[in-house]
């Protein structure tokens, strides 16, 4: 062994210099503490708590806390512009009010909750992940509990606005009585459109391990006379009679890019009908950090591995409309819609109409 080498590292400084490696550990290490602050803060409610000023020993004390924490916790959070201080007082900023109180209605608590879960279950277990290969979730509880409560929060910040802006803009959205959304998760597009037209019916299919969810949403906005469920696989499952429906939807589910569902919409979808297909932007912005986290986990009943799986494919696929064309289905228009919780991402929305019978 030579020795000059060790010894020669206790009188030489290294190149590159040592403080900008460790700047920049460091500002990542606190970006991910001060996520970490923000999530434990928002599930436990605690913006709430500085709706009027307060000091971090009040909450600390009425919540009975561990002490010593929180008036650090709510420093980090000014740091973030999430509360402002004065004096020994904490009080919450109007973008803290709206996205991370529990009785705001576009609370993001459950995106938090769901970037929390991941950087535990994923990011933080990496090791394990590329030794032993990727996370394995329950399809049902995956999402219920973390998947559709994030996208049902997050697609309140304009994405569901401007889709059913869309969708209640079309000339025969007055006379429509019947529509179905195919996948429909949270339930909340099937919502939004009956809300607008108190003669619809609408349906909202999803399997039988979200659609409990699903009611629950339904619940909450007092929609139970006009929405209904369905649960099954939308591949098998008893979807309507004939040409019954005024709109089927599908928004950013696998059964709106597969001809044989498009085989079994066309068959319920009336004459004159609108099939509205919303799916991921093959111009969208996907970084590597997304790109990762897909291969990080999987579901316990996937057949084949992800890396034969199709993610950010282009949409429409070659041959896609003219699959529909077949079925008499033809794009009346292409709509691009931002979706704010990714910068520059945006799905693409199509407007297809079924023929009528002349």
């Amino acid at each position: 062994m030579n020795m000059d080498i060790p010894l020669l590292t206790l009188k030489t400084h290294p190149e590159p210099s040592a403080a900008a490696f460790f700047r920049e550990l460091r500002e990542l290490y606190t970006k991910t503490c001060t996520l970490c602050v923000i999530a434990t803060m928002a599930d436990e409610d605690l913006f709430s708590a500085f709706l009027t000023p307060t000091s971090a020993k009040e909450i600390e004390n009425a919540r009975k806390f561990s002490p010593g924490m929180m008036e650090y916790m709510c420093d980090i959070c000014v740091d973030a512009g999430f509360l402002t201080k004065s004096g020994e007082t904490y009080h919450i900023t109007p973008a803290a009010q709206t996205y991370l109180t529990a009785d705001s209605p576009y609370s993001q608590c459950s995106s938090l909750r769901s970037m929390h879960s991941n950087l535990q279950a994923l990011w933080f277990s990496l090791p394990d992940r590329l030794h032993h290969g990727p996370h394995v979730f329950d399809r049902a509880l995956f999402f219920r509990n973390s998947s559709l409560p994030a996208m049902a929060a997050s697609t309140l910040c304009g994405r569901i606005q401007d889709t059913l802006k869309e969708i209640t803009s079309l000339p025969e959205f007055s006379h429509w009585e019947r529509i179905i959304d195919i996948g429909g998760g949270h339930g909340l597009y099937a919502i939004g459109v009956a809300s607008e037209n108190p003669h619809i019916t609408a349906i909202v299919q999803d399997l039988p391990g979200v659609t409990p969810l699903t009611e629950e949403t339904i619940k909450e906005y007092e929609m139970e006379n006009q929405v209904k469920t369905l649960s099954g696989n939308y591949l098998e499952c008893d979807l309507g009679e004939p040409e019954s429906y005024d709109m089927v939807l599908a928004s950013s589910t696998p059964g709106g890019t597969m001809d044989v569902m498009s085989d079994r919409i066309a068959q319920i979808l009336k004459p004159g009908g609108y099939f509205i297909n919303v799916q991921p932007s093959e111009e969208s912005i996907e970084d590597v950090f997304s790109r990762l986290e897909w291969m990080l986990w999987t579901f316990s009943d996937a057949k084949e591995s992800k890396t034969t799986w199709k993610k950010g494919k282009e949409f429409p696929e070659p041959g896609y409309l003219a699959h529909l064309e077949k079925h008499g289905i033809i794009l009346n228009k292409t709509v691009t819609i931002a979706d704010p919780y990714r910068e520059g991402y945006t799905v693409k929305m199509l407007v297809l109409k079924k023929r009528e019978i002349s």
